[in-house]
């Protein structure tokens, strides 16, 4: 924007897709080498070593497409798995599966064909997914992709995207793009309202009482307290899934105390990827958070005050007549 700002033009979405999925089919293939239990073994007796594995090939992965050659650990090249070296292992595995995996200077060479696996559904998720996104209309006019992150800097993940969408787009990689997310955390710290609106990943509200209404409300949630028939199970919503909202932009609510001599009330927070919830036992509805309020003197109403501050919602609770208060917060980017 014009005065320096942000502003979100598409709620953030997205999946189980990252760079930690590769790590994770790279210790399956260990299991399936090694055997998990040796594997195990190893992790418990030499913790340092192991880290040092899974670190090597965070970094080697990156590296330009083709093999994959991982350095393993003196300790690891030396451990017995089952009373096998694990020189043996991996040459049992190649013989085993027909692959031209193999085991050179104190390293776990993976040819490309094995380690282009590793990638193959995660790029794919990823490229479906932009596909998908592109044809939104909000989306329209996109221009530029950029990519940040650690996974942002694999040469596989780089090559698969500018491939599939450079011609309609430039696709962007900083450098440092593992640093990127956070330096922006940090420039976002240092100014929280440089990002001016955000989208609604979910639908947020609290969960309330109100008037029960013959026909528009259902029936097994009806309930009498001191004489007032009421619906209970109310989703009294704060904002609607993908709804734009402004820096620390402000929901209020007052809410009287349904039972008599009532000495606290409990505010319980739900969210949905649905747009439209009336009720907080629907399908897909899930609780967030919930804010406790004692109220001493038993009289007077009770306020709450939903503020969309940034990166989390915080929730205030305020009794009128103590003039007390209690404040709580949601995630607003993951919750």
């Amino acid at each position: 924007m014009k005065n320096g700002k942000f502003r979100e033009v598409f709620r953030a979405t997205g999946g189980a897709w990252g760079g930690t999925v590769i790590d994770q089919k790279f210790i399956i293939l260990l299991y399936n080498i090694f055997g998990e239990k040796g594997i195990n073994e190893f992790h418990s007796q030499y913790p340092k070593d192991y880290v040092e594995l899974l670190q090597d090939f965070e970094i080697k992965k990156r590296g330009q497409s083709g093999n994959i050659r991982v350095s393993l650990p003196y300790n690891f090249c030396n451990f017995s798995f089952d009373g096998k070296s694990a020189q043996n292992c991996i040459e049992n595995y190649a013989e085993r599966s027909g692959t031209t995996l193999k085991f050179s200077s104190g390293k776990l060479v993976l040819p490309a064909d094995i380690a282009d696996s590793f990638f193959k559904e995660t790029l794919d998720q990823i490229n479906e997914h932009i596909e998908n996104l592109l044809k939104r209309p909000k989306l329209q006019d996109l221009n530029y992709i950029f990519l940040v992150g650690g996974f942002a800097e694999s040469a596989r993940l780089q090559s698969s995207i500018k491939k599939s969408f450079s011609d309609r787009v430039t696709v962007l990689v900083p450098e440092e793009a593992s640093l990127a997310v956070v330096k922006g955390a940090v420039a976002f710290g240092c100014d929280p309202s440089s990002i001016c609106q955000r989208i609604c990943r979910y639908t947020y509200g609290v969960g309330s009482y109100l008037p029960f209404e013959d026909g528009k409300h259902r029936d097994d949630l009806k309930v009498v307290s001191d004489e007032l028939v009421l619906c209970k199970n109310i989703l009294q919503v704060w904002a609607e899934c993908g709804e734009v909202i402004g820096h620390n932009e402000v929901w209020r609510e007052t809410y009287t105390p349904i039972i008599t001599n009532q000495k606290g009330i409990i505010f319980e927070f739900f969210k949905s990827s649905k747009k439209k919830v009336q009720y907080t036992d629907e399908e897909g509805v899930e609780k967030c958070g919930c804010l406790v309020l004692e109220k001493p003197d038993m009289t007077g109403d009770i306020g709450l005050e939903v503020i969309f501050g940034g990166t989390e919602i915080k929730v205030v609770g305020y009794d009128h007549t103590s003039k007390t208060h209690t404040e709580t917060c949601i995630d607003f980017l993951t919750v």
